[in-house]
């Protein structure tokens, strides 16, 4: 998920709606993740079809990737970077899948990815100050024929909200 002109590649073929975002670039600040597995978790999938198809989306994967990528290559883990700016105390995710239509094929979808976070800064003076984050994107595609097309449309819309919510923490 950090080659974009595959991300872009696989948007088309499924008719996902863009545009899509860079990886975050390396900012001023050290992001640092907290009980990233909350943000784990099974995606609903509301449909005339695949509906006993099931998709864990692992959240935490993909932000490790990402802070790591906005951290210049440091993962942001106590004793690896300076002590870290910001702090993501990852609360929730989840995924919404709602596809309506006559036809596999022809159906279009709307997949809704949304992340909630804890953020604690770390100021200059030594005070600490939380503020709460949530990242929601909603895109609208096409699963097609195959059921196994929800993973890489879930993890194009996930990809987006987690850039988001990396971007939010980075302007505190």
């Amino acid at each position: 998920m950090s080659d974009l002109t595959a991300i872009e590649a696989a948007a088309a073929d499924q008719g996902i709606s863009g545009p899509f975002s860079q990886a975050p670039a390396v900012g001023g600040i050290t992001i640092a993740l907290d009980g990233a597995s909350a943000a784990d978790h099974r995606v609903i999938v509301a449909s005339n079809y695949c509906q006993a198809y099931h998709i864990e989306n692992p959240v935490s994967v993909l932000l490790q990737d990402l802070v790591k990528t906005a951290n210049g290559g440091a993962d942001g883990k106590t004793g690896s970077t300076a002590k870290p700016s910001v702090t993501l105390r990852l609360l929730s995710g989840s995924t919404v899948l709602r596809c309506m239509g006559k036809s596999d094929l022809a159906t279009i979808c709307k997949n809704r990815v949304r992340i909630t976070a804890e953020a604690s800064v770390i100021h200059a003076d030594g005070s600490i100050a939380q503020a709460p984050l949530v990242a929601q994107v909603e895109r609208e595609g096409r699963v097609g024929g195959f059921c196994g097309n929800i993973a890489r449309y879930t993890g194009i819309v996930t990809r987006e909200a987690a850039i988001d919510l990396l971007r939010q923490a980075q302007a505190l």
